[in-house]
């Protein structure tokens, strides 16, 4: 069985509330525009979770936990490059001697923690529920209680609301206050960590992100900053909203780039470019927001370019239309930029001979036989069999 939704319509609580009640076992997805998130679950019990997110990786928690140094995890990194993905990296952190087994396991317990307290604070984001599928490689170390995470992820996001309401808007910047030494003692070391990283440029979401703490825990220590007289904000100048709306709509779009998410992908720069649009002294190469934006074009159109040849078979392979396109309703669905391509592929051309002969850029082309082949519309043809495509 599989269970999909939004958690728009499904909050997290009563998702767990589901698994845990039903004694469920299989794997749970979560997924925003820039996070992916398993939580794996038996008989109705949490016993491991994975995450995308910087923050939340083995190696990074245990430096923020003080257990390993950048060095100690960038030496164990190229140890666990060597051993090409046949050994843990949490077993190279046990055996080079910087926690015992017996730690390891607790702090992957807490790790895990952090990770599902994070998806509480989600408003909006993607579910699925496989019901008796459990990954092979995820072995069973320990034992959390579905009923307690709930309680302890609501009484969070209780604090966190209280903690949002406190903070300035995103439109304002975070500046320091003269103060006396003695003002550093009543606050704590996340809070004092947090200091560092107001320049009088970033604002609060900035800060929280850059941070290696948790969103709960850094929200925390910025309202403490701010009780204790230690910040205060100014509002931000409109080139300042610019970039950083143009900045956090980079960050989207590689983060669908590095999942593989192409068709987002491409949202976002169309959106980064809007951004632009009415702004003609971003315009000119020497323009810091005009070279992140070219950069990150690179970046997309050298991934479509790669995806589509790899679906393709090659610029020399022939391509052919899904027959049943002609006589079901999935032509209706089709762009116009997309049928004339289509039309472009009537005689079993190749890759090569349809980017010359389609009349589009070259970067456009890409995007559309992208569209085509990822849906299974076109297909490359040579040894009489359709290829598997992403669905």
């Amino acid at each position: 069985m599989t269970l999909a939704g939004n958690l728009a319509t499904m909050s997290i609580a009563d998702l767990f509330q589901w698994i845990g009640l039903g004694k469920k076992t299989g794997t749970l997805r979560l997924e925003t525009p820039d996070v992916r998130k398993f939580i794996y679950f038996q008989l109705g019990q949490v016993f491991f979770a994975s995450s995308n997110k910087t923050k939340e990786r083995l190696g990074q928690f245990l430096v923020r936990q003080g257990y390993l140094s950048d060095a100690d995890l960038e030496g164990s990194l190229e140890i666990w490059k060597e051993y090409n993905g046949n050994k843990k990296l949490s077993e190279i952190f046990v055996a080079r001697g910087f926690l015992t087994q017996e730690r390891m396991i607790r702090s992957l317990g807490e790790l895990v923690q952090e990770i599902i307290f994070d998806v509480f604070f989600y408003e909006h984001g993607e579910f699925e529920f496989q019901e008796g599928y459990l990954p092979p490689q995820v072995k069973k170390s320990f034992q959390l209680d579905s009923q307690w995470l709930i309680m302890e992820g609501l009484r969070r996001l209780d604090e966190y609301q209280r903690n949002a309401d406190a903070l300035p808007s995103h439109e304002q910047v975070l500046v320091r206050c003269p103060a006396s030494p003695s003002a550093f003692e009543l606050i704590g070391r996340e809070a004092r960590l947090l200091y560092d990283l107001i320049d009088g440029e970033r604002d609060v979401e900035m800060i929280v992100e850059e941070t290696p703490f948790p969103v709960y825990e850094a929200q925390a220590a910025l309202v403490e900053l701010l009780e204790a007289g230690l910040v205060a904000t100014r509002p931000m100048g409109t080139e300042e909203l610019l970039c950083r709306r143009l900045r956090r709509t980079l960050r989207l779009g590689s983060g669908f780039l590095e999942q593989g998410e192409l068709a987002r992908a491409r949202g976002a720069l169309r959106q980064a470019i809007g951004l632009l649009d009415g702004h003609r002294q971003h315009h000119r190469p020497e323009s810091p927001l005009y070279r992140s934006l070219a950069g990150f074009k690179r970046r997309l159109d050298y991934t479509l370019v790669t995806e589509v040849e790899r679906l393709s078979g090659g610029l020399e392979r022939p391509l052919t239309v899904d027959p049943q396109l002609l006589t079901g309703q999935r032509i209706e669905n089709l762009s116009a930029d997309e049928g004339f391509i289509l039309s472009r592929i009537g005689e079993q051309a190749t890759l090569r001979e349809v980017l010359l002969t389609s009349g589009f850029a070259k970067a456009r082309a890409y995007e559309l036989l992208y569209e085509l082949l990822n849906r299974g519309i076109i297909y490359p043809i040579g040894d009489g069999t359709q290829l598997a495509v992403p669905t």
